[in-house]
Order: C-alpha cells, then sequence, then structure tokens
C-alpha cells in the first residue's frame, strides 16, 4: 500500500496486518522525495504498480512476497506525458495479460516479464479520444471515452486481435454517471438525464 511520511515522502509499504510486520518496502527515491507509486491492478501471480525513480517513470510488479521488479523502465517519452501515465481505473486484465491505457490513448499490454510488457499493436484510441475507466464484460474491455472537442462521452470496445469500436455516443450534458454494474446481460450504467442503459460490447 502507498503511504507518506516527513522522512521518506511518499512510498510503497508492506504489511502483514501486524505492527512488526509493516514496513517501508520500496523507496527508490531517497530522502522525503515522493516515488510516487500507484497501485494499478493485480491478478494471481502479481501486482502491477506506476512509480518514478532517478531513471524515470516506470511500470513494476510485486509478487506474492513483495518483491518489486521493474518490467518497463524508463516508460517511453511519448507514453508518459502526464504526471501519472497510468491509473487503476483504466487498467484491466483479459486472459493471460494486463492492459493499460495511459491518458494519450495508447494500449499496453504485460506479462509480467520486461520481455513481454510491450504496446498493443492496433489497440490505440484515435488521437482526439481519452478513456476514462475500462470494464471488462464478456472478455471485451468496455472503454469510457471523452472526446477532447467535442467533450461528448462514448462507449468503446476492444478485445485482442481487434481495434477499438465505438458503441454508442452520449450528449456532452447527459455524461454517464460512471456508476456501473456489470449483470448477466453486460455492463449496467446510467445518464444524468436519468435514462439507463447495458452494453454486452456489441
Amino acid at each position: 500500500f502507498a503511504c507518506q511520511d516527513m522522512e521518506h515522502g511518499r512510498e510503497m509499504w508492506l504489511t502483514d496486518g501486524t505492527p512488526e510486520g509493516t514496513r517501508l518496502h520500496f523507496d527508490p527515491m531517497p530522502g522525503p522525495v515522493n516515488s510516487p507509486p500507484h497501485p494499478l491492478l493485480a491478478d494471481k501471480d502479481r501486482s502491477y504498480l506506476f512509480g518514478k525513480t532517478p531513471d524515470g517513470k516506470g511500470l513494476f510488479t510485486a509478487d506474492r512476497n513483495g518483491v518489486l521488479s521493474p518490467v518497463l523502465l524508463p516508460l517511453p517519452e511519448d507514453s508518459s506525458p502526464s504526471h501519472y501515465p497510468f491509473f487503476s481505473a483504466r487498467s484491466f486484465l483479459l486472459g493471460n495479460r494486463a492492459y493499460f491505457f495511459n491518458g494519450e490513448g495508447d494500449l499496453w499490454k504485460s506479462d509480467g516479464t520486461p520481455a513481454g510488457t510491450n504496446e498493443e499493436e492496433g489497440g490505440r484510441l484515435p488521437t482526439t479520444k481519452t478513456p476514462v475507466r475500462v470494464t471488462v464484460v464478456s472478455g471485451r474491455a468496455l472503454i469510457d471515452v471523452v472526446d477532447s472537442i467535442t467533450q461528448a462521452a462514448e462507449l468503446w470496445v476492444w478485445s485482442p486481435g481487434s481495434g477499438p469500436e465505438k458503441l454508442i455516443s452520449f450528449p456532452h450534458a447527459d455524461y454517464p454517471s460512471f456508476d456501473e454494474t456489470e449483470t448477466s446481460e453486460g455492463l449496467l450504467f446510467g445518464l444524468r438525464s436519468g435514462s439507463l442503459f447495458v452494453s454486452d460490447g456489441t
């Protein structure tokens, strides 16, 4: 978990649920400078997190014993224009891979190793589309998107082997509420106007 104190700044700590088993675990920036670690997602074998080191911003994994390893360090310049290029809301698991959209709409994938971490070919969203959140439904990634020009909210779908496809768009004044629920029929979500939608990714 991420925690901040005066001596170390915001860093990653490890705990087994006891006071004596709680300790600083990841401090690549000496002194009170923040890394700062940002947990993204976890599968049965490892968790993924974004952090900053003297060598640049990077993507890391932590195994079940808390051992941290860099899988993408430093991030390519064009993939890290913001302070946090990867967020947990834009990260998802599909099959045996972890996927991460950055704020520019580039899609990265990782199998937990440096050799298996790279940009997903054909996964990039159009230039004006900013991903907000991703939910996996029936083996497809449903992507909440905002168009940077029209400010319209849109729902897109992506799955391995195919490019992103727009399913539906909503007026700027009628954004999805983002209170989404996965049901047996698909992703259930409401609009600010009170309308209710469901999507199975088609």
